[in-house]
């Protein structure tokens, strides 16, 4: 929500599989730079386009870590200036 524009959009879906659960959510916000995609859950890492957002750039790496520790994958879709898509599996079998 923070990085979506007023009359943008988020769209959440899940998908049950056999073995995990998969989460996405989809923005149609400012999207994230090539360059940065891949650090974008490393902690203390914003990207440049969100540095006047504020924020301190721990949210993401925290949801990797909490992630990681189910057993489960997240992973990040995106095009600068048209959006981004994170979405998170989990086993069903924690």
């Amino acid at each position: 929500i923070k990085y979506t524009p007023e009359n943008g959009s988020i769209t959440v879906s899940c998908a049950d599989g056999d073995e995990y659960v998969t989460v996405c959510v989809s923005d149609t916000g400012i999207g994230i730079d090539k360059e940065d995609i891949g650090h974008v859950f490393d902690k203390c890492y914003q990207s440049k386009n969100v540095r006047a957002y504020g924020g301190n750039g721990l949210g993401l790496a925290l949801a990797k870590r909490a992630v990681d520790v189910c057993g489960g994958e997240i992973s990040v879709e995106s095009e600068l200036g048209c959006g981004s898509r994170f979405c998170v599996s989990l086993p069903k079998n924690l």
